[in-house]
C-alpha cells in the first residue's frame, strides 16, 4: 500500500523506526546504532512483530512470514 496514494501528504514518505532489542531489554545508558539497531517498517509491518505468539518476532522472523504469506 502507498500511503501517499492512501492519505495524500500527510502519508508521503511515513515510515516507523522499530528497535531490533527491545527498549525493556537496556539496561542502563545505552549508545544506539542506527544502521544495526533500528529497521525502518511501515506501521503495519511495525505493530506485527510485537504479536508474536511466544513474544517479540526479530525483523528477519518477520520477514519469514511475510515472504510465507502470513502467521496463518
Amino acid at each position: 500500500m502507498s500511503f501517499g496514494e492512501r492519505y495524500g501528504g500527510l502519508g508521503e514518505g511515513f515510515i516507523e523506526v522499530h528497535r531490533v532489542k527491545p527498549v525493556a531489554d537496556y539496561g542502563g545508558d545505552v549508545s544506539v546504532d542506527p544502521e544495526t539497531d533500528m529497521a525502518l517498517l511501515c506501521p503495519n509491518c511495525h505493530r506485527t512483530p510485537h504479536r508474536g505468539p511466544e513474544g517479540p518476532l526479530t525483523v528477519e522472523e518477520l520477514r519469514q512470514v511475510l515472504g510465507a504469506g502470513g502467521m496463518g
